[in-house]
C-alpha cells in the first residue's frame, strides 16, 4: 500500500492549468461547460452547455446520458409554447438578427487574412507537430477548395464593413444591459476557469471588471 501511495505520488503530474486547453485536443471530453455569459442571449435562455466529444464515445454508449421518450402532440407542443410566453423565453428577439445577411455572408467566406491565419495558429490550438510554422498552415490551406470556393489568404487586413447604422441598432439593445443577469445572477464555472478568465481580464483592462 506505501509502496502504491508512492508510486501514484511520483508518477502521476498534476494538471497545468496555466496552460490553455482546446476543444480539439480531447482535454475537455466529458467536461461540460455552461455558455451564454455573451450578448447573444438565446444560449443563455436555452440553458445551453458545450459537452466536448473530440475522443469521447458515442452518447450511446456514454452512462452519463439517457434517452427520455414521450408522447408528442399538439396540445403538448402549445402546453410548451405556452409556458415559454410564446417562445420569448427560449428565442429572445436579439439584436443579431439585424445583421442576418452579414453573418450568412461571414459563415460563407473563403478569403481571410494573415491577421485571421495566425490568430488562428497561435490561439485556436493548432497542432504545431503538423504545422511547425504559421507558414506551413498557410501553404496546406492556401487554394484548398471548399463548397464556397478556393481558400484566400492575403497579406493585407480583410474588412467586413457592417453599415454604421445598423452597428448602433445592434449595439443599442445591448447598451446597459446587465449580461450576468441573464444567466441568472451567477456563471458556473470550476476554479481553472475562473482563474483564467480573471487573467485574461487582467491582460485585456487591466484590471478585475
Amino acid at each position: 500500500m506505501n509502496w502504491s501511495m508512492k508510486h501514484l505520488h511520483t508518477d502521476t503530474k498534476a494538471p497545468n492549468w496555466n496552460r490553455r486547453f482546446y476543444l480539439q485536443s480531447g482535454d475537455m471530453d466529458g467536461v461540460a461547460m455552461q455558455v451564454g455569459y455573451q450578448p447573444m442571449y438565446r444560449c443563455g435562455y436555452q440553458s445551453g452547455y458545450i459537452y466536448p466529444m473530440r475522443n469521447e464515445p458515442r452518447l450511446q454508449e456514454d452512462w452519463h446520458f439517457e434517452k427520455l421518450r414521450f408522447k408528442q402532440s399538439a396540445e403538448l407542443s402549445q402546453q410548451v409554447y405556452d409556458m415559454m410566453d410564446g417562445g420569448k423565453k427560449v428565442y429572445p428577439n436579439e439584436g443579431l438578427s439585424e445583421i442576418r445577411e452579414i453573418i450568412e455572408e461571414l459563415k460563407e467566406t473563403v478569403v481571410f487574412s494573415m491577421i485571421d491565419l495566425n490568430t488562428t495558429y497561435e490561439v485556436d490550438g493548432i497542432d504545431k507537430m503538423i504545422f511547425p510554422t504559421i507558414d506551413d498552415l498557410k501553404l496546406a490551406i492556401q487554394g484548398f477548395e471548399t463548397e464556397e470556393g478556393r481558400i484566400e489568404i492575403r497579406d493585407e487586413e480583410v474588412i467586413r464593413k457592417i453599415p454604421q447604422a445598423v452597428l448602433d441598432r445592434v449595439n443599442n439593445q445591448y447598451d446597459g444591459k446587465d449580461l450576468l443577469e441573464q444567466i441568472g445572477g451567477m456563471l458556473h464555472q470550476k476554479y481553472p476557469d475562473e482563474e483564467y478568465r480573471k487573467q485574461r481580464c487582467i491582460e485585456i483592462y487591466g484590471q478585475l471588471i
